[in-house]
């Protein structure tokens, strides 16, 4: 239902076919620890979600969300990442499985401050999934850093990225809820 997806900040989809086996003819898939195939990973990240928002907690909202209520039954849900007070510690908490507050600075007014964001020097959990082979691809709200091209979803992991750096973005026009007149829409391939 697309009407549904669109109502959630898609932080992370990921395909278990590695880059190299999509341009060969084996199709070799990447292997996990116990030598099975890894599964697909698909990571919704929503800001200001609140616990009784979602279908699989309150039954009242399940016809309003179907496909997010499969999703969640055949998948596994993160119930224990708690949320900071604002986005960017959640996101680089989810980047890379580290307490928001140990990563990320608090001040949110140095946006475009090369300090701010995921530090580069921390690796982010979608490098760690090209080295088993994943290919990664983020959609949406990136707001992890975007001072240097080094804090960027590329260099941070990911094969592709189509959305928006800032913390928020009017959907229609593609200007940055935070700068005025600035157009925040990007696609990196």
């Amino acid at each position: 239902d697309i009407d549904e997806l669109s109502a959630l900040q898609v932080l992370l989809a990921v395909n278990s076919t590695s880059a190299s086996a999509r341009t060969s003819s084996s199709r070799v898939a990447p292997l996990c620890s116990n030598g099975r195939v890894c599964p697909h990973i698909f990571m919704v990240l929503s800001d200001d979600l609140g616990w009784w928002n979602v279908p699989w907690h309150n039954p009242d909202m399940q016809p309003y969300m179907p496909t997010t209520m499969e999703l969640v039954g055949q998948g596994i849900e993160l119930d224990r990442h708690y949320g900071f007070f604002a986005c960017a510690p959640s996101r680089a908490s989810l980047l890379s499985g580290r307490f928001p507050v140990n990563i990320v600075s608090q001040s949110l007014d140095k946006l475009d401050d090369a300090s701010f964001g995921l530090p580069i020097d921390i690796t982010a959990f979608p490098q760690k999934l090209k080295e088993a082979g994943y290919a990664t691809h983020m959609v949406g709200k990136w707001h992890a850093g975007h001072a240097s091209t080094k804090q960027l979803p590329k260099a941070r992991g990911f094969d592709s990225f189509l959305g928006y750096f800032s913390g928020g973005e009017d959907h229609f026009t593609q200007e940055a809820t935070d700068a005025e007149n600035l157009k925040d829409f990007w696609e990196q391939n």
